[in-house]
């Protein structure tokens, strides 16, 4: 049987750091906190990573990275503006609950990035803006979307998939249980931002059910 490869060091320790980060905050995180996590010595966390802040660039970079991509599959593989947001926006919510670790170092530790590591991530947070806009900007212009203020709705759009990270898990009533479902209803606030009816929402989730069959 052949045995299942463990992740290389590097990966351990943006794993560690992470879960870390993400539960006591990147200042309530200590070096030799995620080394004894990962199981090296203080010492060794420097031969892989310049310092403390760099693990956490890293980690906030890869997690934009990784919305920029699920972004551009949502374009590619769909045909509308509508089919497009809808799709990008489940995926996206989908990430932030199956991911939330990550998305809270992501979006919530942005003030600890030194000036020159912020300013790479706002680069990436300005594509994700644009790819947003796009999108948004054809549907208004096909006339499936009603928007008064297109910056505004793409920063209500996005902020109705990147608070999931703050509130979930949630015990609240009413509230869907499974991460599907959450991804859904995100989804449905994000379009109805931009004044998708029941009907159109209705039709979407009818397509992706059959689309998966």
């Amino acid at each position: 049987m052949r045995r299942k490869r463990l992740p290389n060091t590097r990966q351990r320790l943006l794993d560690a750091s992470t879960a870390l980060f993400a539960a006591r905050g990147f200042h309530g995180t200590t070096t030799r906190d995620i080394a004894a996590a990962t199981g090296i010595t203080a010492g060794a966390v420097y031969a892989h990573y310049a310092s403390k802040e760099e693990i956490l660039f890293t980690i906030i970079r890869d997690g934009h990275s990784a919305i920029i991509e699920l972004l551009y599959a949502a374009i590619s593989e769909r045909e509308t503006p509508l089919a497009q947001t809808y799709a990008g926006l489940r995926m996206f919510a989908l990430a932030q609950v199956e991911q939330l670790a990550r998305a809270r170092v992501v979006h919530y530790e942005l003030t600890s990035l030194s000036p020159e590591h912020l300013e790479l991530v706002r680069e990436q947070r300005r594509e994700i803006f644009a790819i947003m806009a796009s999108t948004i900007e054809r549907g208004v212009a096909e006339g499936v979307f009603v928007v008064d203020n297109l910056p505004m709705a793409v920063l209500g759009v996005q902020g109705v998939t990147i608070d999931i990270a703050r509130w979930y898990p949630v015990a609240d009533p009413g509230v869907p249980a499974s991460p599907a479902q959450i991804a859904t209803q995100v989804a449905h606030m994000g379009l109805r931002i931009l004044g998708v009816g029941a009907d159109q929402l209705a039709q979407l989730d009818a397509q992706r059910a059959a689309r998966r069959g």
